[in-house]
């Protein structure tokens, strides 16, 4: 049994999947396979899709220049910086690639002219 959703007041159930994960010390277990639009509290491996939104919840893959908090939420299978900015954005990558930028991180590669790169 783990809770039907990612949400505090969800109940627990017995999940259809036939699984669970720990998703955190607050909300314990979930169920996985969770239908778009269900909460999944910024875990992907509970969602049928493999993919938690920005909003925390469940959703297909999103498309390029989307923000992103992940690289599973991504149908480009990447996502990183927009620029080579510490402040710049999660963004899924319209190239499926990044680079490592030293004291930036992941930033996306195949920039258009005019970005820091």
């Amino acid at each position: 049994c783990a809770r039907s959703e990612a949400d505090a007041v969800a109940g627990l159930v017995c999940c259809t999947s036939g699984g669970s994960r720990l998703v955190s010390t607050v909300l314990k277990y979930v169920c996985t396979g969770l239908a778009a639009g269900m909460k999944c509290g910024g875990e992907n491996r509970v969602c049928a899709s493999g993919v938690c939104g920005m909003d925390d919840l469940c959703r297909e893959p999103i498309g390029n220049e989307s923000q992103c908090r992940n690289s599973a939420q991504c149908a480009s299978g990447e996502c990183a910086r927009s620029d080579a900015d510490a402040t710049a954005s999660l963004v899924c990558c319209s190239s499926g690639d990044s680079s490592y930028v030293l004291s930036v991180g992941y930033v996306c590669t195949g920039l258009a002219a005019g970005m820091k790169c």
